[in-house]
């Protein structure tokens, strides 16, 4: 083989060199797209969930209040203290879920992270106690239901 054919071929294996490489730079774009519009698509769907989920608890919470304004007028009479405890409760369950239903899901998940990041322990906290009152509302479901959890 001559120093030209050498060099041509040289020159041929760097094009097809550079051929590849090109390829695996748009393949790995084309992945990164694909990535990037997949989580996009999977964080809209937590979102709109969110959103469902925060009427329903706004909904919820309003339905406490009123409870606790039934209560309170039912044992007005004996511990007047304690209606006026109930009311106060109630009316701040209804601050909450207006609070809830009016708010942007994604700045409510920004704040739960940062309240969560600056006070580990009391999120950790929190955290156990919803468990434990979802425990606790599940078992009573079951036993309603002639489960004997």
């Amino acid at each position: 083989m001559g120093t030209e054919e050498l060099t041509q071929t040289a020159k041929d294996a760097a094009r097809a060199a550079g051929a590849a490489a090109n390829e695996a730079i748009g393949a790995g774009n084309d992945f990164a797209r694909t990535a990037a519009d997949f989580a996009s698509g999977a964080r809209e769907k937590v979102v709109d969930e969110a959103s469902r989920q925060k009427k329903a608890g706004a909904d919820y919470l309003d339905g406490l209040a009123g409870t606790l304004d039934r209560v309170a007028g039912e044992i007005d009479r004996e511990m007047p203290f304690a209606g006026d405890m109930l009311r106060s409760a109630g009316r701040q369950a209804e601050y909450i879920a207006d609070s809830i239903r009016n708010g942007d899901v994604r700045q409510m998940m920004r704040g739960a992270t940062d309240f969560a990041r600056a006070n580990p322990t009391a999120a950790f906290g929190i955290a156990m106690l919803a468990g434990f009152g979802l425990m606790r509302l599940v078992k009573s479901g079951a036993t309603q239901d002639g489960g004997d959890a």
